[in-house]
């Protein structure tokens, strides 16, 4: 972004965090044909590990195909820096619970960003507010997310999320 004079905390304000998923959702739906919506751990089964963390279903032609949790906010003494996806559960239909055909896939979404700040005096809340970077990395664990869920892969150890590196050294004597 050097190559363009703009200060990233500036683009905040136009940022807010349920704008920029309803903004990624739109995209996953145009692209995959999926529909994302939040709901209720209790409703599905789930429970979440902190007040913030939210569940979203992902939904194809109306049935779930995946779920995945996004843990956005930065909580200084319990998390790491940065942000990653990890799959909790794959794809599978060995083991598939009773009378489904599938066990669906679940992915946990982790940022570091800013959370809502409550004001005090008028308990005003002001929602998280995203710089551009932390959008484009939302966008990017959401896409290692949805290769999770979206795989229909029905083999087990052929559904992974991985990059591999392969370095070549050739020494000429």
């Amino acid at each position: 972004m050097a190559r363009y004079a703009f200060d990233e905390e500036q683009t905040r304000q136009y940022l807010p965090l349920d704008a920029v998923l309803a903004g990624l959702f739109g995209v996953c739906r145009r692209l995959f044909s999926v529909d994302i919506a939040q709901v209720e751990p209790a409703s599905v089964g789930a429970q979440v590990w902190d007040e913030q963390v939210r569940l979203f279903e992902v939904r194809r032609d109306g049935a779930p195909i995946g779920y995945f949790y996004l843990d956005a906010f930065v909580r200084p003494g319990e998390k790491k820096g940065g942000a990653w996806m990890n799959g909790v559960v794959g794809r599978s239909r060995a083991l598939a619970p009773p009378g489904a055909e599938v066990r669906l896939p679940v992915a946990v979404l982790c940022c570091n960003q800013a959370p809502p700040v409550t004001d005090p005096a008028s308990g005003e809340v002001t929602p998280s507010l995203m710089t551009f970077g932390e959008c484009t990395t939302l966008f990017h664990e959401t896409g290692h997310g949805l290769q999770h869920m979206l795989t229909q892969v029905r083999v087990r150890f052929r559904v992974r999320v991985r990059v591999r590196v392969r370095v070549r050294v050739r020494v000429r004597v």
